[in-house]
């Protein structure tokens, strides 16, 4: 979208909000334009000056009082401006409070609007299935296999996560607890104790014969421990599962509307009325592990939010994700998959030294097309298997803007339904990330039906700022 430019017309604003226009209000552009350049939202104003209001409230440039007046409160007191939002709303003027938040969004001071990757900060619920084994002293399970602990696994994932998405992915712990039981299969076997012993120790049957057959049931865990109950509330964006080996937890999967394949399949017939994130992980196991199951998460997602088709420059998540393994015609390579390194020439080749020519560091300055390339073998992720999952996730385009095919540059986007974003970068989520989030809203074509009730409407903005405070 680089050089092409987007005029915020009230026009505009009353297609966005699928309303009529009203009489008295044009439908040419305002005098406060907001342009895309280069990929970045920029305003202006006539004779090149930016219209603004001061910090002082008082009207500044082409802005009348009142308007100032309210602008400042939206950015100094959301909390009271909602109020007033409220208010009118009883009053029956809801829909003219709407129209000024977007006519506010114009009058934003230009330092505010400065473009800043996003951060996200979704809410998480975990469960730790950790049976006590009375035959074993009342020992849990993690104590008896003196296995790890979730929480120690929790922390230190969520660190690397955070440094690897380059701050983009902040995940808040909401709640956990610790269940003493094995998950109900989904086609009705029960472990005991006893038999779960037998299996991991060798000396009984596990139940995997076929394999799919171990997997849980997640409809009883969603419906046990309320977990739908609590996305639709607007408590979480996912839910984390801690477990033992056959436990039957997938890697990673969906549930609720708008669910696709991440790693797993959807999980269907529940009550969920928002799309769930749901992350099995296995306490026996480490956050190399944990990385891998986040990997194929991505790779799922971007399979299904981005696809392979490049942008206008010749590069996308196809060109990304090449490989010698899976590419061995390319006379170089991208940055690989969460199983083959750039140099790969098997599943699981962390450990090889074999040098490729490689253009992966230069996706780091992405969307500018990564064409320059280097030499790169396991050295540059110290030949460790945790090491080059993070060095993987690094490389992940994390840019502002969108590319010709109206995909974000900022790749993290599509990882998470969380729409709590620190989007002015101020280190706290404010009446201000609500007007940069409308302003995405209604110039990068990413209007969604927050909602769920089928239309796209004002009531979706509300929503908007609902899961802001």
């Amino acid at each position: 979208m680089a050089g092409s430019m987007k005029l915020l017309t009230t026009g505009k604003i009353f297609d966005i909000l699928k309303l009529p226009a009203k009489k008295g209000l044009s439908r040419k552009p305002v005098s406060s334009k907001l342009k895309w350049e280069s990929g970045v939202l920029q305003p202006r104003g006539a004779g090149g000056r930016i219209p603004t209001c001061l910090s002082s409230g008082k009207q500044g440039y082409g802005n009348p009082p009142g308007r100032c007046f309210l602008t400042s409160l939206l950015l100094k007191k959301p909390s009271e401006f909602f109020k007033i939002v409220l208010l009118m709303k009883k009053q029956k003027l809801f829909l003219k409070v709407t129209l000024f938040l977007f006519f506010s969004l114009l009058v934003i001071p230009q330092n505010i609007l400065a473009a800043q990757p996003e951060k996200f900060y979704p809410r998480v619920y975990i469960l730790i299935f950790n049976p006590i084994l009375e035959s074993k002293n009342n020992l849990s399970l993690i104590q008896y296999k003196n296995w790890n602990s979730p929480f120690e696994l929790t922390n230190n994932y969520i660190e690397r996560v955070k440094k690897s998405s380059h701050f983009t992915i902040n995940y808040k712990i909401v709640d956990s607890r610790e269940i003493d039981d094995i998950p109900l299969k989904a086609d009705g076997f029960d472990y005991t104790d006893e038999t779960y012993l037998a299996c991991i120790e060798g000396t009984g049957p596990c139940h995997n014969n076929p394999w799919y057959v171990d997997y849980a049931n997640y409809q009883i865990i969603l419906e046990n421990y309320q977990i739908c109950q609590m996305i639709n509330e607007g408590k979480i964006e996912e839910l984390w599962m801690f477990g033992g080996p056959w436990f039957g937890f997938y890697e990673a999967n969906m549930a609720g509307p708008h669910s696709f394949y991440t790693n797993g399949p959807i999980i269907e017939g529940t009550s969920c009325q928002k799309p769930l994130h749901i992350m099995g992980f296995n306490y026996e196991r480490g956050v190399a592990e944990m990385l891998e199951n986040l990997g194929h998460r991505l790779e799922g997602t971007f399979n299904y939010q981005i696809g392979n088709s490049p942008n206008n420059t010749g590069y996308g998540w196809g060109q990304f994700k090449t490989n010698k393994k899976d590419n061995p015609s390319l006379s170089f390579f991208g940055c690989g998959t969460v199983h083959c390194p750039p140099n790969a020439a098997k599943d699981y080749d962390y450990y090889n030294s074999i040098i490729v020519s490689s253009n992966c560091d230069a996706w780091l300055n992405y969307p500018d097309p990564p064409q320059s390339r280097n030499d790169i073998s396991c050295n540059n992720w110290d030949c460790s298997r945790v090491s080059y999952l993070e060095w993987w996730l690094f490389h992940i385009p994390h840019a502002i803007g969108i590319d010709s095919r109206l995909k974000k540059n900022n790749w993290w986007t599509y990882v998470t339904n969380s729409i709590s974003k620190d989007l002015n970068n101020n280190g706290s989520i404010e009446g201000v990330d609500t007007s940069l989030l409308l302003l995405n809203y209604s110039e990068n074509n990413s209007q969604k039906d927050f909602n769920y009730d089928g239309k796209i409407n004002s009531l979706d903005l509300g929503v908007i700022y609902l899961n802001l405070i």
